[in-house]
């Protein structure tokens, strides 16, 4: 009777193994260049692992928009090479789909619009010969609804991102529901503040506990939907109770968006002269940090500013 025990126990113990291996083999290869990385990443066998494809993932995750698209094609060339029994059919071609989304993401936050949707299309393909949970599908739309926003797309946007929501929510996938209710909340800003608050409400409910740095990004986005409707005074106190939680995540996109958000609390208020102040080092810390949707963004805003 404890043999199905026993042999789940050496199981969790071969995958943990296997996760510092993969970390170790990845140190080894980083320095490499793309193209060596790339024919190391589809010749060695050993490196065709799920550990191995986690740890691609996480560094793309972290790393800039141009960088992540490299090492997320890492995580695609891994995926492509998983086989039975231990991954099924299935389950590669999810994983696959969810490696293409993640490339559009990060051609997406370069302003790659085109190569964008290229990676898109192959991710949908992917999701067709899937296993059909709804979760890479779900995935696919979240980058899909992101880059209609991008282009100008803010209500088709908004009807591919509740679709993905749907789609988690059928599939039990609590984090994913609160991260997608958060690109909703961002793309009806504009046109629709009090549903955008809405939607934040209801994802802080959700991630509240497990993920501080998406708290700090709907926090951003609720003080903007306040300035949208004409309460920046409350912005600004949200702004000045938050200080703490901002002060946890150094990395570029988070603290810009912020020194953003203090920009728009400055011009509601009626300093306009030092709320461009603001804004061109936003402008500034967007190009250096390559941003690149973000700086034409930026761009736009203070160009309607002057206006």
């Amino acid at each position: 009777p404890l043999r199905p025990l026993i042999d789940l126990y050496e199981m969790e113990q071969t995958r943990l193994e296997e996760w510092l291996e993969a970390h170790a083999l990845w140190i080894e290869i980083q320095s490499l260049t793309p193209k060596a990385r790339r024919d190391r990443v589809r010749l060695t066998r050993t490196l065709h692992t799920v550990s191995f494809l986690d740890i691609l993932l996480e560094a793309g995750t972290a790393a800039p928009p141009a960088e992540a698209e490299e090492f997320f094609y890492l995580a695609l060339l891994v995926a492509q090479q998983l086989s039975p029994p231990r991954v099924s059919v299935e389950l590669r071609n999810d994983l696959c789909a969810e490696c293409c989304a993640e490339i559009a993401n990060a051609r997406r936050r370069q302003a790659k619009w085109p190569a964008a949707r290229d990676a898109l299309k192959k991710g949908s393909e992917y999701v067709e010969r899937g296993s059909k949970n709804g979760v890479a599908e779900g995935k696919v739309l979240c980058v899909t609804g992101a880059l209609e926003d991008d282009l100008g797309n803010s209500e088709e946007a908004a009807v591919v991102l509740r679709a993905a929501i749907g789609l988690f929510e059928t599939a039990g996938q609590t984090f994913l529901v609160g991260r997608t209710l958060a690109q909703l909340a961002n793309s009806v800003a504009d046109f629709d503040p009090a549903e955008s608050l809405h939607a934040v409400a209801k994802a802080l409910t959700l991630v509240q506990d497990n993920n501080p740095r998406l708290v700090a990004y709907l926090e951003i986005l609720r003080m903007n939907c306040l300035i949208t409707m004409g309460a920046p005074q409350e912005a600004l106190i949200r702004l000045s109770e938050r200080k703490v939680l901002y002060e946890q995540f150094r990395e570029p996109y988070i603290q810009l968006r912020k020194q953003y958000t203090a920009a728009r609390i400055l011009e509601h208020l009626g300093q306009p002269k030092k709320a461009e102040i603001l804004l061109q080092e936003v402008i500034a810390g967007d190009l250096e940090s390559g941003l690149a949707k973000d700086f034409f963004l930026d761009l736009v805003y203070l160009f309607g500013f002057h206006l």
